[in-house]
């Protein structure tokens, strides 16, 4: 099986630049394209249930700006080039989506992610992912 094509999932931690080294490394290695993927989940508002906190759209999309910044330089560092895609919903369904639109051939992903919020821990959008998608995933831990 070929690897053309590579996503790369990142939810603005600071794991998320061994994500992004590690994914990186293979693509160049087999010399695929590579589509770094940021899905903005905002969760339960504030409106919905007035004693949970998530963060608000805007703080969202900046984590998402940064994370990109770092994965374009990254990728240049390594002489690569990335394709950048914001996403908003459900991180696991967005990604694997994402993936099929794409044909993507890999989905990278971190086993660890937002510390304060379960849902990107393992157990979370990566077990999701695994358990889930029609394309090969390679876990970063």
């Amino acid at each position: 099986m070929s690897y053309n094509k590579m996503l790369i999932s990142v939810d603005g931690s600071g794991y998320s630049e061994q994500v992004l080294e590690a994914g990186m490394e293979i693509a160049k290695s087999l010399d695929s394209r590579i589509y770094v993927v940021y899905v903005a989940h905002p969760g339960s508002s504030l409106l919905s249930n007035p004693d949970s906190w998530s963060p608000s759209r805007r703080v969202l999309e900046e984590m998402g700006k940064d994370a990109f910044r770092k994965a374009m330089a990254i990728a240049k560092e390594k002489g690569l080039s990335c394709e950048t895609k914001m996403l908003e919903g459900y991180p696991s369904d967005k990604i694997m989506d994402f993936a099929e639109r794409k044909s993507v051939d890999m989905i990278v992903i971190g086993c660890k992610g937002q510390q304060s919020t379960k849902e990107f821990l393992l157990g979370g959008v990566a077990e999701k992912v695994i358990r889930n998608s029609k394309k090969p995933v390679y876990v970063v831990r």
